[in-house]
């Protein structure tokens, strides 16, 4: 069947309009595939998961990192490999009558 009698088959005759989301009105505009509704992911999400990797990968920039961030290498390591899954941050724990543990 062709591209064209498809479309008409699945818009056309449809009884509600298709309802597309930004991102698959982008994805569709670069000729990607737009099927899902989570077909895209924003820029700037894609580039920090990026980051978070290429800060695994390296030993010195983990290292460094974690210096930075005044914690453990474990810690750290935890924290970007939770980025790079896409996870949210865990909440600070509080201890009582203590400060923040990290």
């Amino acid at each position: 069947m062709p591209h064209n009698q498809q479309y008409f088959n699945t818009m056309l005759n449809s009884k509600s309009p298709a309802q597309f989301t930004d991102s698959q009105r982008s994805q569709q505009a670069r000729g990607k595939s737009y099927a899902s509704k989570a077909a895209g992911e924003p820029y700037e999400a894609r580039a920090k998961r990026e980051q978070a990797a290429q800060i695994l990968e390296s030993v010195e920039l983990l290292v460094w990192h974690s210096n930075a961030r005044n914690e453990s290498v474990a810690q750290t390591r935890q924290h970007f490999q939770n980025v790079m899954l896409g996870l949210p941050d865990p909440k600070p724990v509080y201890s009582k009558g203590k400060e923040l543990q990290r």
